[in-house]
């Protein structure tokens, strides 16, 4: 780690706060984007971990740390703080900021099924977290779950993850490729019997993950 991120990192945690300032969590996400956007992913990994320091259940310190992850090419690290970031979001009945602007339309059935989870269950299929989960499980690459034509947009999120220019996303592919899907391995990973114990959601995804990966056999129960 170089000399300059130790001291931007140390700047950014002991700078006393002030009315102008949001406090040390906000520097440090910054910060890492700074270090995001130069290339640095190790950098910006190393200052969103610091943040958690400060406070251990912030869903956005997750969910950045699930899109550095995904870069750099921990694909199961990137699941887990995904799977973090949602646990804590609906937990905290927090979903309302996270919203994403790809909306999914469910069937009555679906709607139904989906309510067997959890009365919240549904907020899945609205959250952005969900769609970034989806193609870190996607572009795992297996051969039951990677798509030939899906390779060019994994091309460009990972681009859009790096702050690069490209085109605007295709909202119907992202709906029906990566929404759903995200939404139905989030459904049967979450620890929804726990939802609502914050402290949790680190020790369950991050330290001892015990994931469902088919996403072909989770999502057949849409057809029973």
């Amino acid at each position: 780690m170089d000399i300059q991120l130790i001291h931007a990192v140390e700047q950014a945690c002991l700078t006393p706060i002030d009315s102008f300032d949001q406090g040390p969590v906000m520097r440090l996400h910054q910060l890492a984007a700074d270090r995001q956007k130069k290339g640095d992913l190790s950098g910006a990994k190393h200052a969103y971990l610091q943040a958690l320091h400060f406070e251990p259940y912030h869903p956005e310190t997750y969910t950045a740390l699930g899109q550095v992850y995904y870069l750099l090419q921990d694909r199961e690290t990137a699941i887990a703080a995904d799977l973090t970031a949602l646990h804590l979001i609906i937990g905290s009945n927090a979903y309302a900021r996270f919203i994403s602007p790809f909306k999914v339309q469910l069937s009555d059935h679906v709607h139904h099924t989906i309510l067997q989870f959890h009365p919240l269950a549904e907020t899945l299929f609205r959250l952005e977290q969900t769609r970034h989960l989806a193609h870190a499980v996607i572009d795992l690459a297996s051969p039951t779950s990677f798509k030939f034509y899906q390779k060019h947009h994994i091309c460009l999120y990972r681009r859009h993850l790096q702050n690069q220019s490209v085109r605007r996303y295709d909202g119907r592919f992202e709906q029906q490729e990566y929404m759903i899907p995200g939404g139905w391995f989030a459904l049967n990973n979450l620890r929804w019997a726990e939802i609502c114990d914050l402290s949790l959601a680190p020790l369950v995804y991050i330290t001892a993950p015990d994931l469902t990966f088919d996403l072909f056999k989770l999502m057949s129960r849409l057809a029973s």
